[in-house]
């Protein structure tokens, strides 16, 4: 979709490709000849990035330095450490903090910066998982999360998108979807049973049923969509695993931003407060949504904008906001944190929030392993039951929340209906 009038088509959903080696998305893309010329071009890089506190003044940039180094290691002592001990991914962060600026004999100055940078990263790392806080994520999501070699924040080439690429992919089925029907009631038996479908306008008979809804509209709707109920096994796993909404606050400039900051790099600008130590976040309902942004980006499509990202309840509250509030609020954290050094900067014009959470179609955006989360859950909730198979990113065992996961998926279960029907696989 577009943000403003003339503006480039931007993407409100999945920004990135994560990775080249093994990534179906990567390979379909290159393939469409939709990546751009130097795929490098838009690469985020947390050293290129401009840190601020909260009143303007910038982070020294030998302090920043400092904890990049401190948290490439703490990143890779995960696979090295028996994760057992901790019963989150926040309290994991916090100890093996400590612990290294004890073992670095760091001075006070840098211990001082230390419990602001870690409650930057844990918002950093809130929204690439999915989740309210990294205090509510398992200890070893990332471990059991598997990346794929390659430049981790791939963007398509101007004018391409993530929608454009999946209608390429379905323009030879499409004259066979049916569009705008919504599915009330999902009626299945044992294997080899056939399957009803009723939706609000018809009922469909189907030898076949792939189920590809979200996990967010299954928690809210799968008691009452199953005819008979899900099996306990299966609940167990959609209510225990984690799904979050992330949301991208589109604000727009009456410049580009290139012209006043030539300098910017795709990092943008991340934000530390100083009155923040090691203690977990709070991200609650009641929490002011500004508490949530952690910097500030610049999009690569559309040259006028900046984008914050926000998790969990920061998300759902500022979905609800109308525009001239979100307009005013982004203005004054602008005000405080980017004017002063960057008076040439002036204050936005308009805003535009994506809505994932209050979409009765996606109820949030992506999956994440909680604390209670059994580590066999993506896979659980794979297994078939009868004639009714399950895809979608959460149903992916090292692929989760990832739209290179939600592809492997779906072949994965086309594989499935191939094999029971004695036909050749595709994948």
């Amino acid at each position: 979709d577009m943000v403003r009038e003339g503006g480039s088509l931007v993407e409100f959903g999945a920004q990135w490709i994560h990775g080249q080696d093994g990534n179906v998305v990567y390979n379909i893309a290159r393939q469409f000849g939709l990546l751009p010329a130097e795929e490098s071009s838009g690469s985020v890089s947390e050293s290129e990035a401009i840190y601020l506190w909260e009143d303007g003044s910038q982070v020294r940039e030998d302090l920043v330095e400092q904890m990049l180094m401190v948290f490439g290691s703490i990143e890779e002592n995960l696979e090295k450490q028996s994760l057992s001990s901790y019963s989150n991914l926040g309290q994991y962060y916090t100890a093996e903090l400590q612990r290294q600026l004890a073992e670095r004999n760091l001075q006070d100055q840098e211990r001082s910066v230390a419990g602001s940078y870690l409650q930057w990263y844990a918002r950093l790392q809130a929204s690439i998982d999915g989740a309210p806080t990294c205090w509510d994520t398992a200890a070893d999501q990332n471990l059991q999360y598997k990346e794929c070699e390659g430049n981790q924040t791939i963007t398509l080439g101007q004018g391409n998108t993530y929608q454009g690429l999946l209608e390429r992919m379905g323009e030879e089925v499409m004259d066979r979807v049916q569009l705008g029907e919504r599915v009330v009631k999902v009626r299945h038996g044992k294997q080899g049973q056939a399957v009803e479908v009723e939706t609000c306008g018809t009922v469909y008979h189907s030898e076949f049923v792939i189920v590809t809804v979200s996990l967010g509209v299954l928690k809210a709707e799968a008691g009452r969509m199953f005819d008979p109920p899900l099996p306990g096994r299966k609940m167990e796993v959609v209510n225990r695993m984690g799904f979050g909404t992330i949301a991208k606050v589109f604000i727009e400039f009456p410049v580009e931003i290139a012209e006043v900051l030539p300098d910017i790099k795709p990092a943008g600008f991340n934000f530390l407060r100083r009155e923040e130590g090691f203690s977990p976040r709070q991200n609650t309902p009641s929490t002011p949504w500004l508490e949530g942004v952690y910097g500030l980006y610049p999009d690569q499509a559309d040259p006028c904008l900046l984008v914050a990202w926000l998790s969990g309840p920061a998300a759902l509250q500022v979905e609800t906001l109308p525009p001239d509030q979100v307009l005013s609020d982004i203005s004054g954290l602008i005000s405080a944190v980017l004017s002063p050094s960057l008076p040439l900067l002036p204050l936005p014009i308009s805003t535009r929030v994506t809505s994932w959470g209050g979409s009765p179609l996606t109820r949030g955006s992506y999956s994440f392993l909680s604390p209670s989360t059994p580590p066999s859950a993506p896979s659980t909730l794979a297994e078939p039951l009868g004639q009714v198979l399950w895809a979608g990113e959460a149903t992916h065992s090292t692929y989760f929340s990832t739209v290179h996961g939600a592809v492997e998926s779906g072949w994965r279960e086309a594989d499935r209906v191939l094999t029971r029907c004695k036909l050749p696989t595709i994948v």
